[in-house]
């Protein structure tokens, strides 16, 4: 997993704190790390990004077995993002906003689906509605979960 946040507190979107968006990566590749998108730190938003299980993309590696976006991967993208929302610590023990360098709006955390990772997105919602009933917002990005 990797937490872009803006580099200082004066660069955060809002004062009383920044919002949180989950980069789900589309495609079927267990690596979510080599594509993040850009610029979103740049405008005062925290992006938490990661691999799945058994990927290594990005310069970093992510324990478990890749099984094609089946249950591992729908339980990742549920861990990632109760993290975004302070709700569970990463490996080292600790929770987002002792990462990022100022305050989190924990109320304003969502989640943006590329392509299939729309689907991965649906999929944790449905399997886990109430872990992640209070996300904030959902943005999908050319996803096959439009109706259009």
């Amino acid at each position: 997993m990797r937490v872009q946040a803006p580099l200082s507190v004066d660069k955060f979107r809002y004062r009383e704190g920044a919002p949180v968006l989950v980069f789900i990566a589309g495609a079927f590749s267990p690596n979510g790390l080599d594509k993040p998108l850009r610029g979103v730190a740049d405008q005062g938003i925290v992006q938490v990004a990661f691999n799945y299980p058994g990927g290594s993309g990005g310069g970093m590696a992510s324990d478990g077995v890749y099984d094609y976006r089946g249950m591992n991967c729908i339980r990742a993208t549920r861990d990632v993002i109760r993290f975004a929302m302070g709700e569970l610590a990463d490996n080292r023990g600790r929770r987002l906003h002792e990462i990022v360098v100022g305050p989190i709006c924990y109320g304003n955390v969502g989640a943006l689906g590329s392509s299939s990772g729309g689907v991965m997105f649906f999929s944790a919602v449905a399997q886990f509605p109430e872990a992640l009933a209070k996300l904030a917002f959902y943005v999908g990005w050319e996803t096959p979960t439009t109706s259009k």
